[in-house]
């Protein structure tokens, strides 16, 4: 080790838990000989603060005071680069080069017509000056761009009118917005359910009060929806079957169930169960499978209503 090295590192015992930059500059040698003699005398040097965060700090400050990309740049003395990459990386709001903060009445009124939906040739028109200038003005002074009015506001506005005129409609018709009956439709099953039984209702002369949604309201509180059918499926039935199919005189059963609740079923005798004049005893039936199936005659209800029970449990 030279008499120069050795010199340095007498010096550089004062900086101990100092940062290397500043050992560097005070003794006017480069950092990674700093490091480099800290090292072999083993004196613990600190690392640097990042000039990056102390600067991205200033940066923030200086988006949030009003400043341009460019003018925090010369602030920092950083490269507008540098700028335009922290803007980007930390979403920092800069003020638009040459933006004014108080623009002139008249621009003002550009800006609130093309807000409104005018375009910038009609602006044009009523300023006696071209669409560009229109453009150029109104970006500048109020920082407008294409998305914030003319054309573009105008389809919105054409959109969002149209869709609630489509609403409305389906309303009316359907008793439910057009994105509710688009999943209906799309799943085919319950539109088709609905008009074969409205149609089957009409020809049987039955009243029919419903409308799509309120009709699918009823499958989907019942929770019988994926075993509707007929046979051992469930259906939608009357009270009593009498009245209209409205929502406040139909319930979901099967077509066992629904046959003890007609007014030829309030006899008295259980489900499966009629009389049979001919031997004046009882007979029972029960449906299997789609199929009404005849159990036999018995000398009690309650007999031929056991043979009911035991046919079910048999399936």
């Amino acid at each position: 080790m030279t008499g120069q090295a050795t010199v340095h590192i007498e010096k550089l015992g004062a900086f101990a838990g100092k940062s290397r930059r500043e050992a560097a500059v005070a003794l006017g040698i480069c950092e990674a000989y700093v490091v480099l003699l800290a090292k072999k005398a083993g004196i613990p040097l600190a690392k640097n603060q990042s000039r990056g965060n102390a600067k991205l700090e200033e940066l923030k400050q200086l988006a949030a005071g009003g400043f341009t990309r460019q003018e925090a740049a010369r602030q920092l003395g950083m490269s507008f680069a540098w700028v335009n990459t922290m803007a980007r990386r930390h979403d920092l709001k800069f003020l638009r080069g040459g933006l004014i903060i108080d623009p002139p009445m008249r621009v003002k009124q550009m800006a609130a017509l093309y807000k409104s939906g005018r375009t910038l040739q009609e602006i044009g028109d009523h300023y006696g000056i071209t669409r560009e200038r229109v453009r150029q003005l109104i970006s500048r002074h109020c920082g407008i761009s294409a998305l914030d009015g003319g054309q573009h506001k105008v389809a919105i506005d054409r959109r969002a009118k149209f869709e609630a005129k489509r609403n409305t409609a389906s309303l009316k018709h359907w008793g439910c917005n057009f994105d509710q009956y688009t999943k209906l439709r799309d799943m085919r099953k319950p539109t088709r359910a609905y008009a074969a039984q409205k149609q089957n209702a009409k020809k049987r002369g039955i009243a029919w009060e419903f409308n799509l949604w309120q009709w699918w309201s009823v499958w989907q509180q019942s929770g019988k929806w994926d075993q509707r059918g007929r046979g051992q499926g469930y259906m939608m039935c009357r009270n009593g079957d009498e009245g209209p199919y409205a929502i406040d005189n139909v319930f979901i059963a099967t077509g066992c169930e629904n046959s003890s609740d007609q007014k030829r079923k309030k006899s008295g005798l259980p489900t499966g169960v009629c009389k049979n004049k001919k031997y004046r005893g009882y007979s029972a039936a029960r449906s299997i499978q789609g199929k009404l199936i005849r159990l036999g005659s018995f000398p009690t209800p309650e007999l031929a209503h056991a043979a009911y029970l035991a046919a079910g449990n048999a399936q």
